[in-house]
């Protein structure tokens, strides 16, 4: 009987390749430290043991393998593998293990083929032109705490391999893919990997059936899992940061689950593309761009997320139906939950919290908009009223969001809707009355299309991007109640109440801005709200003030003005009125207002005897009792007393006095809106005060020059 034995390179054997020949089953070849150049090495033989005693270069000297296994049972630890122009190491066989090898310079640093139950354990695989390890047409490897760094296209690359468990390895820095699944590579295991650094971190194309666990996928340069035409995989437990574009990229991939992964800091979190029955549960998402995306998506369950502090969406259907998106927390995005011509979706308890915009919907016509959403879905702590095919009915009070698909005679009355993509939709909808709502901080305020027939009067409008919206000009709605009833307030419509009457045309004021505000063609609020409704049983305000004349002048200058008070309550009002310069009484009046009335008053301000110096005038109202509204009843203008020629009141007469009146020479105010800064700046260059702009008053300015206080 043979016993097995060490045959040592080079003090019995002159070449590794000498020793192999003369092994038998359960020898171990231990090769000393040193340089061994003699090609491939092929092991045919089974149950060998090669042990390289300190370091040990295994150079391939360029031919196909630098060491070939076509047998079972083999056993390589400890050496310098290179120079291969194939492989570094080529296993066809059963039950081989390689441990604690470098492996670097070839083109695959390991190819595994058609071979099973083998383990590749602690090797350092770099530099390797094509892929650090590749498995074809393998199965039930493990591959567990390898270096694979730095190779030119794959760090794993696995083709038609199945049952395979890579795990616990460090793939960094290769440039095509951390770790590529193709050609029905299926029912692997990846588990507890570092992969970072790649071009892709892990790709499975047309690889059906694997396990993607407790992974952490750092920062490559594309996608960290891309997943393309395969089926039925598991991606759990996974910490995906810094993906660019994509943390997670599915194409045409159904039926595969992902949970309870962690992913930060990428461009698109989870990007899903023609892609259906896919079930994303449990996973936590945090300062990505987007959050969720189905893209053309279908059929998918979107249940349990938690996406927070996104740039952009938390979570977004585009072109996408027949999803259900079931308790979701969207906190703190820019959108909470936004949806694009996606139609027959299912919401349920979801939670959009401080988002930007909490909810919304967009899309060209009403089929866009025709999904599934009940009040258990909470923007802010309030409920969304998704209403499809309803009529007369009245939105309750605790609505945060409105949309109304096809509906017809509905109320909705004394909400409170903001900080939400729109404000309230119409979408196919008619003879829907809107009244009394605070319509605020929304991308849209009001979003009407293919809607008409509809009443909205006495709402504000407040800080909403664009407060209105109509798609088309050929439908009609209302956008008041008639004079004096009025229309909305609308905060950025903030004119001029001047004029009275059902026309405006009238002298006076009737708390509604007098120029229309325009929507569309066809919707046109017609007397827009001077200031928020309702309009308080006590409340009186300055509706207009004019400066008539200059606001810089000298010391024997009379300043004119006019200015209008309003009534806007519900009882006639005694009001004091006063003026005071610099905090100094000027003027002070009391006088007796009826209710939905104005009254006109003129002001002066005489400068004789006044210092010179930069002054504040205060217009005040006294606050009535009961009144809440308050921030009309001042109004603060300023002026200066100043020297003869100094035309630009910094206290001094200079050139730049000069350059002022060359820049308004002839004309004779109608080159500038009244009121403006302009209009008042070209006044006060005329330095005569004759009324024109002309040589006399440069005349006078440089007679002055160097005069100063």
């Amino acid at each position: 009987m043979r016993f097995p034995t060490t045959l040592k390179v080079p003090e019995d054997y002159i070449s590794i390749g000498n020793a192999v020949e003369d092994a038998g089953p359960g020898d171990v070849i231990s090769v000393s430290e040193g340089y061994c150049p003699e090609g491939e090495v092929d092991i045919r033989k089974t149950n060998l043991t090669l042990v390289a005693n300190g370091s040990v270069v295994m150079n391939g000297l360029r031919q196909d393998n630098a060491l070939h296994i076509k047998a079972d049972w083999v056993n390589v630890t400890g050496f310098v593998i290179q120079n291969g122009s194939r492989s570094g190491v080529c296993v066809e066989g059963k039950h081989n293990v390689l441990e604690s090898n470098i492996i670097q310079n070839n083109r695959w640093g390991i190819q595994i083929y058609n071979s099973s139950d083998c383990t590749v354990k602690l090797n350092l695989l770099v530099n390797n032109t094509d892929s650090g390890l590749s498995l074809l047409d393998s199965g039930n490897n493990n591959i567990t705490e390898n270096k694979l760094v730095f190779n030119m296209k794959y760090g794993v690359l696995l083709q038609n391999s199945l049952y395979n468990t890579i795990s616990n390895n460090n793939v960094t820095g290769n440039a095509l893919s951390g770790i590529s699944a193709k050609s029905l590579s299926r029912n692997n295991t990846y588990c507890g990997n570092y992969v970072g650094g790649n071009g892709f971190g892990l790709e499975l194309q047309s690889s059906p059936g694997n396990t993607v666990n407790s992974n952490t996928f750092p920062a490559n340069y594309f996608e960290s899992v891309f997943i393309y035409s395969s089926l039925w995989n598991k991606i759990s437990n996974n910490t995906l940061t810094d993906g660019n574009p994509n943390a997670i990229l599915l194409i045409q991939s159904p039926y595969n689950i992902f949970s309870e992964n962690l992913i930060a800091n990428s461009t698109i979190a989870i990007h899903v593309q023609q892609t259906s029955q896919i079930v994303f549960i449990n996973n936590r998402l945090s300062e990505n761009r987007i959050g969720i995306f189905l893209d053309h998506s279908t059929g998918n369950n979107v249940t349990g997320n938690v996406v927070s502090d996104s740039l952009y969406e938390g979570i977004k259907l585009y072109y996408s139906g027949a999803n259900k998106v079931y308790n979701n927390s969207a906190v703190g995005n820019q959108f909470g939950i936004r949806l694009y011509e996606s139609s027959n979706n299912i919401f349920r308890n979801n939670t959009m919290v401080d988002n930007k915009y909490g909810f919304g919907v967009e899309g060209y016509d009403t089929s866009g908009f025709r999904n599934d959403a009940d009040a258990s879905n909470m923007v802010n702590g309030k409920s969304v009223y998704y209403w499809v095919d309803k009529s007369n009915l009245s939105i309750p009070l605790n609505a945060s969001y409105v949309a109304l698909i096809n509906c017809a005679n509905i109320v909705a009355e004394n909400l409170t809707l903001c900080r939400n993509l729109q404000g309230i939709v119409l979408a196919g909808s008619r003879n829907v009355r809107m009244t009394g709502n605070n319509i605020s901080c929304n991308l849209w305020g009001a979003y009407l299309i293919w809607s008409e027939y509809n009443s909205i009067y006495h709402n504000n409008f407040i800080n909403n991007t664009t407060p209105a919206y109509v798609d088309n000009s050929y439908y009609y709605n209302t956008w008041d109640n008639g004079y004096p009833s009025g229309g909305n307030y609308w905060s950025n419509h903030l004119g001029e109440d001047i004029k009275r009457g059902d026309t405006q045309t009238l002298p006076g004021s009737d708390g509604f801005v007098d120029a229309c505000y325009t929507i569309l063609q066809q919707n046109v609020d017609r007397y827009p709200l001077k200031k928020t409704w309702p309009w308080a049983a006590h409340d009186i305000g300055i509706t207009w003030v004019g400066v008539e004349s200059k606001t810089v002048f000298e010391q024997d200058y009379l300043m004119r003005g006019n200015m209008i008070i309003f009534n806007y309550g519900l009882f006639p009002e005694f009001f004091t009125l006063t003026t005071r310069r610099n905090g100094t009484l000027t003027f002070i009046t009391t006088n007796l207002l009826e209710s939905r009335t104005y009254m006109s008053f003129s002001f002066f301000e005489d400068a004789s005897g006044v210092a010179y110096g930069h002054y504040i005038l205060t217009i005040n109202i006294t606050e009535l009792p009961g009144e809440d509204s308050t921030a009309d009843n001042t109004y603060t203008l300023s002026f200066t007393v100043t020297v003869q020629g100094d035309t630009n009141g910094d206290g001094g007469v200079n050139v730049l006095d000069l350059i002022s009146i060359v820049n308004h020479l002839g004309h004779d105010g109608d080159e500038h809106t009244k009121y403006t800064q302009e209009w008042f700046q070209c006044l006060n260059t005329d330095a005569k005060e004759d009324g024109q702009h002309n040589v006399l008053d440069l005349i006078l300015v440089a007679s002055n020059l160097g005069q100063h206080w």
